[in-house]
């Protein structure tokens, strides 16, 4: 069979086994299998007329016939239509599949006589399987042949069909209209299967980022996966770090073999159909209007029926090339003159050219071998720019050598927003020399010509200045204030020529929102509106953002997150541009992790995980963020070993500059079990710069303050949190401080109350009310107020928060002794006995006791140290079926993480031996 379509040349099947000829690449694509599936395929072979494997393109139908192939395998005559030279009676069947379009019926009963003879012959007893591949085309006569021999019960029929967007069922042909055979549907794999089957597939972890790139550039299609782990490896694009496989950038190359599968994916087109195809390539995304516009519908309506077009939008629909059709391949395999005839007839209906983003005509110009004049050089530049890409904008501006001074100020713009200080210095210095600093006072009618480029000129000096003077504290302001004093001087004279200065104002305060921000300065939220007059599109979306930011980080939580929710509500009446939905929803889990909502963030983020077209720093960042929540809800062995993996792609690609936050997130995982390697990451973590960012740097240190309490430093993380605390409430970072002096009150830190009550007081949020509550009522016995507001807590997320509280509740407060935990927060008296204990460890029995036998054995292999895979292999079930007791386990027991679940057991265990209150390793 053709596995990959036209791009086998360089590779060969072997087994079970992709190996690339090339480099010795040995793949194991048998895990994409789904084994649900193919049981259910084998029985309908077995016991029926036979088996049709449906989907869409992609979706692994292929993969699933050859797995129902080695099921079968000696347990029945398998003749398979696709390649009948390869066995004797296959050739001989075949054959007479040939001669039935010439014969009579006489002649074709007897063909049907000898064929039973045959097949009984041949198959000793056993079933037979005929596999019908779907490029393979039968004639009339020759599918009554098979149908005849399927309903006697002659043979089982194993057929494939692609199912397309224009109806919900389709029939190849009459064959599967004559014999109802049993349907098995496969679908694309989402991006979490596609992440844990590259896994099992490459024999090594597979990092996040790596697993989006791939799911992304095949929307999940199992021949496209294939190929794209060939060409990326080749190219070295796709590497092994150690046991992780990573990849080096945020967009793979189209390789040889993935290139071949879009350009015979387009091919299969011909004429008017193959110049839509074309035609989307070079223009991306366009209104549904524009295509049809210069196309016929009747041929827009079969290229789609063919599953080639997406189109999304209940109002301005829009309409796309298929998901896993590459644009780029397709576009650079389109003549040039072919691509400037296509432009001139879309160009030539009046109001197409409108509908074309700068960047997406620049670019069509490119391939189309024109020169673009400077103006769309510089539309296309500052679109870049203004989408959060200043490296495309730079690259976009040196594909033109004449250079103008707006060019320079607009690289001027991208070297800062892209972080090049450096060389943004040097830029910024030979601007001054030719046209001077500062902005003229208006003294006289009209304004200068060159009013707006000396306006933005000053805008870009001053971001510069801020950045560059981010640890002077309170001077911010100062300096954005006075070039907005400026434009005000100049947007109040009136004059002539000024028209332009609102717009340019307005990104003046978005800029000074987004700096304060990441310094963890003060921003006049409370005199600022959320729809800000002089913004538009994506800066009025970024503006949004920021003061969604500053208001939580403020305390205005509630108003905050429910503009956060609306904005993603207001996503599933009308859809946006996918990057605005990604953006949008990747705020959403930003308002909830940073307002201490984690189970609400874990959720959205496991839901982005699943599939959907979600943000790349959703799905990139999963094992990060799902990590961190990981650590605080008990289940830090599984959080390290995600981080690991992460750890090992940010060492290679770490644009948003996260390795130091995965890095102290991996020494507390591993705090919690083994102190030598958090020892290890926090010595390494002194040698990373921590980032300028006020968010980030804050959760370093908390991080690494709960490593040092874990490690036995509790003076130390105290006084580290401590200081953080008041940092922060210097800033007005209440969100921020509160987070501080939870963790003080989970180290047993009750001196702050006062302080932790007067925080919570002043942010209007559900953590700060659970917490205020839980304070308030601290000192109660047997308060259902504090009993509430704990389970509130645990339910939030936070669950080592109230489990430490718990224990304090418990405990004798005056006269306890803190012993900090890996995980949690033990709180013993000083008083406690020997009965006490071993009323503990009689709970404990009682507890273990409860569980059913596979659990308690599950249990004790936790209590020696082994993992869930080890547990596995020794118990003989899946990795899923231990999580799932483990989930299960836990839930009963109300423990929190692997540790507290041993150290239960050597409870039991110790009370069974005779209730002296000793664990095995104390005696």
């Amino acid at each position: 069979m053709d596995w990959f379509g036209a791009v086998a040349e360089s590779q060969s099947y072997s087994g079970d086994r992709f190996v690339d000829s090339q480099r010795g690449l040995d793949f194991n694509w048998d895990v994409f299998e789904r084994d649900g599936l193919v049981n259910q395929a084998v029985d309908a072979l077995l016991n029926g007329p036979g088996a049709l494997l449906e989907g869409p393109a992609g979706s692994g139908k292929r993969t699933m016939a050859a797995a129902v192939m080695r099921k079968l395998h000696g347990k029945a005559l398998f003749l398979d239509l696709g390649f009948p030279e390869q066995q004797r009676t296959t050739l001989a069947f075949s054959r007479v599949l040939d001669r039935m379009e010439h014969q009579d019926e006489e002649t074709k009963f007897q063909e049907l006589s000898g064929v039973h003879e045959m097949l009984e012959r041949e198959s000793g007893g056993r079933p037979v399987v005929v596999f019908v591949p779907e490029a393979l085309h039968l004639g009339s006569h020759a599918i009554s042949f098979l149908s005849a021999l399927a309903l006697a019960n002659a043979v089982a029929l194993l057929c494939l069909t692609t199912t397309l967007p224009s109806a919900d069922h389709q029939e190849r042909d009459d064959l599967l209209g004559a014999v109802r055979l049993q349907r098995v549907r496969l679908m694309p794999l989402t991006l979490g299967e596609t992440q844990s089957r590259l896994g099992m597939a490459l024999g090594g972890d597979v990092s996040r980022s790596t697993s989006y790139q791939l799911w992304k550039s095949s929307s999940g299609q199992l021949h496209l996966i294939a190929a794209l782990v060939q060409d990326w490896y080749e190219q070295g694009y796709l590497v092994r770090s150690g046991n992780v496989w990573i990849v080096n950038g945020t967009m793979g190359p189209i390789g040889p073999r993935s290139r071949a599968i879009h350009v015979t994916t387009a091919q299969r087109t011909h004429g008017k159909e193959l110049e839509i195809l074309q035609l989307l390539a070079l223009s991306e995304e366009i209104p549904l209007s524009a295509l049809m516009s210069v196309s016929d519908a009747s041929v827009i309506d079969s290229v789609h029926a063919q599953g080639l077009l997406e189109i999304r939008g209940k109002y301005a629909r829009k309409v796309s090339l298929q998901g896993a059709l590459s644009h780029q391949a397709v576009a650079d395999s389109t003549p040039p003159g072919k691509a400037r005839e296509l432009l001139e007839i879309f160009l030539s209906v009046p109001g197409n050219e409108a509908s074309l983003k700068p960047s997406i005509l620049f670019k069509w110009q490119q391939i189309a071998g024109m020169t673009s004049n400077l103006g769309l050089v510089h539309g296309a530049a500052m679109e870049a720019l203004s989408g959060g890409q200043p490296d495309l904008c730079l690259e976009i501006l040196n594909e033109r050598h004449d250079a103008s001074a707006e060019t320079d100020l607009i690289r001027l713009e991208a070297l800062i927003d892209g972080g090049y200080l450096e060389r943004a210095s040097e830029m910024l210095g030979r601007l001054q020399a030719l046209f001077g600093s500062g902005i003229p006072v208006p003294v006289s009618s009209p304004a200068p010509e060159n009013l707006a480029f000396m306006v933005r000129l000053e805008i870009a000096a001053t971001l510069l200045h801020a950045i560059q003077s981010h640890s002077v504290e309170g001077h911010l302001g100062d300096i954005f204030a006075m070039t907005r004093n400026a434009i005000a001087a100049w947007i109040n004279a009136g004059f002539p020529g000024t028209e332009g200065l609102p717009e340019l104002a307005g990104k003046l305060d978005l800029m000074e929102s987004e700096v304060l921000y990441r310094v963890g300065e003060r921003f006049g939220i409370g005199s600022s509106p959320y729809t800000h007059p002089s913004l538009r599109a994506d800066d009025l979306l970024r503006w949004q953002f920021f003061h969604n930011l500053h208001s939580l980080r403020a305390g205005h939580v509630r108003s905050a997150l429910r503009r956060g929710e609306e904005s993603v509500l207001l996503l599933q009446q009308d859809p946006l541009p996918v990057s605005t939905n990604q953006r949008i929803r990747q705020h959403l889990v930003d308002l909830y992790l940073i307002s201490g909502e984690w189970s609400k963030a874990l959720a959205l983020i496991e839901a982005a995980w699943t599939g959907g077209e979600e943000s790349p720093r959703i799905t990139e960042f999963k094992g990060l963020y799902a990590s961190l929540v990981h650590v605080f809800m008990g289940h830090p062995e599984d959080a390290l070993q995600q981080l690991q993996v992460e750890i090992e792609q940010l060492r290679t690609m770490d644009p948003d500059r996260q390795l130091p936050l995965a890095m102290a997130a991996a020494a507390l995982a591993a705090s919690n079990f083994d102190e030598a390697e958090a020892v290890g990451y926090l010595a390494e973590l002194d040698l990373i710069p921590i980032p300028h960012d006020w968010e980030t740097a804050q959760s370093v240190a908390v991080l690494t303050a709960i490593v040092h309490f874990h490690l036995g430093a509790r003076e130390k993380a105290i006084q580290m949190l401590q200081e953080q605390a008041e940092a922060n409430l210097a800033r007005g970072a209440l969100t921020l401080e509160l987070t501080n002096r939870m963790m003080l009150l989970r180290f047993g830190h009750h001196e702050g109350f006062d302080k932790l009550l007067s925080c919570s007081e002043k942010i209007d949020g559900s953590l700060a009310a659970t917490v205020e509550s839980l304070i308030r009522h601290f000192d109660e016995t047997e308060s259902s107020e504090r009993a509430q507001a704990v389970e509130e807590a645990r339910a939030m997320g936070h669950k080592s928060f109230a489990t430490a509280v718990d224990f304090q509740l418990a405990a004798a407060q005056p006269q306890s002794v803190y012993r900090g935990s890996p995980e949690i927060l033990f709180v013993l008296p000083e008083s406690d006995t020997g009965e006490n204990i071993a009323a503990t460890n009689e709970s404990a029995a009682e507890r273990v006791s409860s569980l059913t036998d596979r659990q308690r054995m599950i249990v004790a292999e936790v209590a020696t140290g082994a993992s869930n895979k080890e547990i596995s292999e020794r118990l003989r079930v899946k990795v899923r079926t231990v999580e799932g007791h483990l989930y299960q386990i836990y839930q009963r027991l109300d423990v929190g993480s692997r540790l507290d679940l041993g150290r239960l057991y050597l409870d039991a265990i110790a009370d069974s031996n005779g209730g002296t209150g000793n664990r095995p390793e104390d005696t």
